[in-house]
């Protein structure tokens, strides 16, 4: 009985010390002033290579659907480690955009793409 009783308890508080994590943890993108950030930031420092429009290539892919939409091609961490590492011809752009400029930025990239799957 006594084993039962601590595995509760210990259960109890595992459970507990979580809950307030969860809840401390903001999804990014939800509100409109994340959005806009976001959109400033893509105007900035992705415009010039990627487009927000479907199917339009400039030096880099297109950039709708990324992340948003019905069939998103990226996760927000793939999206972060492109944005910090760089990828292929692309330039990292570690100490250019912070960790808030880049939740923005996901926040502005999950606007870009419809529900039907972009």
């Amino acid at each position: 009985m006594r084993t039962v009783i601590m595995a509760t308890l210990c259960a109890t508080a595992i459970v507990t010390a979580l809950v307030p994590c969860r809840a401390a943890v903001k999804s990014p993108g939800s509100d409109a002033s994340e959005v806009r950030a976001g959109e400033a930031a893509f105007q900035g420092n992705c415009a010039v290579c990627h487009s927000a429009e479907p199917g339009k290539r400039l030096v880099g892919p297109s950039l709708y659907g990324t992340t948003g939409g019905a069939h998103p091609t990226m996760t927000d961490a793939a999206v972060r480690a492109t944005v910090l590492n760089g990828k292929g011809r692309m330039l990292d752009f570690k100490g250019v955009l912070s960790s808030g400029d880049i939740d923005n930025l996901l926040a502005y990239l999950r606007t870009l793409g419809d529900s039907k799957g972009n």
